[in-house]
């Protein structure tokens, strides 16, 4: 309460002054809290809304105060497919950072985070999606053509699959491949470790990675450029789940990166139920990850229902 005592003029401005204070710094401190990135073109006909959100819990698992850390989480791809990244929104302090194939990721410094201390962020996206992937400039699409150590293209094992796989466009090429790889395959449930095409191929088994792996590599022995992509089968406003985490392919037709997803037999088609989170590069990179990465041993991330 202002006490004006015998003057009242002084103590109504002094009042004044700190209402209008304490306004303005907590338009700035909600200002720097809230991150959203500039919009995009969105007038493109047939394009759908989806609102998405998710919630990350981010934990010292440790008894000592942290001084400095970083968390780096993905986000919705900027501008892939039919998909265009409208809003980016966290509650916490950030920033976005995107790469050259518009990956986003949200960084989060922190300091001195306390012992086994816990910290809730929630984040909330808006997407434009449309059925038909949008023509792209690509400069070079050799790199997609190449061998990592989860699409080992030099094995002679794979190069002889593809080879019998192999048909007379690069389109029939591709969807025997996808037809081969959805039907031989069995699917075994989510494996925490990636093992790679090969496996997969004498195995004849694995998850959702496993039949990406093999897809891509088949379609790279066969001059098709081919390239992973991690993220969530979305068909309405929904609230992200951890266990939906999917990862798929895109291969490069007529112009487009266009889905191929064996696990799930959708092939050139359902474009908008695909929310990407992250394109892979052309070969793996040595620091992937798949959902977040701390600088910190001990500053663990867990995405909530």
């Amino acid at each position: 309460m202002c006490d004006f005592g015998e003057s009242k003029t002084p103590g109504i401005v002094v009042c004044v002054l700190i209402i209008i204070f304490g306004g303005v710094t907590l338009f700035f401190f909600f200002q720097m809290n809230r991150q959203e990135i500039a919009p995009l073109a969105t007038d493109e006909k047939g394009a759908q809304i989806r609102n998405l959100t998710y919630s990350l819990l981010i934990k010292n698992t440790g008894g000592e105060m942290i001084p400095q850390a970083d968390i780096f989480v993905n986000a919705p791809n900027r501008k892939t497919g039919g998909q265009l990244c409208s809003r980016l929104h966290s509650d916490y302090l950030s920033s976005i950072v995107i790469d050259d194939k518009e990956n986003q990721m949200l960084h989060f410094p922190f300091t001195n985070f306390p012992p086994y201390g816990v910290k809730a962020i929630a984040i909330d996206t808006e997407l434009f999606v449309k059925s038909a992937p949008r023509q792209v400039e690509t400069k070079s699409l050799e790199r997609y053509l190449l061998g990592d150590r989860f699409c080992e293209i030099r094995e002679v094992e794979l190069i002889n699959q593809a080879n019998l796989l192999r048909s007379n466009t690069p389109k029939e090429t591709a969807k025997k491949i996808f037809l081969w790889v959805s039907t031989v395959l069995k699917k075994t449930g989510y494996q925490k470790s990636e093992r790679g095409a090969l496996w997969g191929l004498r195995n004849k088994e694995g998850d959702c990675t496993e039949f990406m792996h093999l897809f891509i590599a088949l379609c790279r022995i066969n001059g098709i450029a081919a390239r992973g992509v991690s993220g969530y089968r979305v068909v309405s406003d929904t609230r992200l789940s951890p266990s939906d985490y999917h990862d798929w392919a895109q291969i490069f037709l007529d112009g487009r990166w266009q889905i191929a997803d064996p696990y799930y037999n959708v092939f050139l088609e359902k474009e908008e139920e695909y929310v990407a989170f992250r394109v892979h590069g052309p070969q793996r990179e040595e620091n992937f990850f798949h959902r977040w990465q701390s600088s910190d041993p001990r500053l663990k991330v867990v995405m909530t229902k």
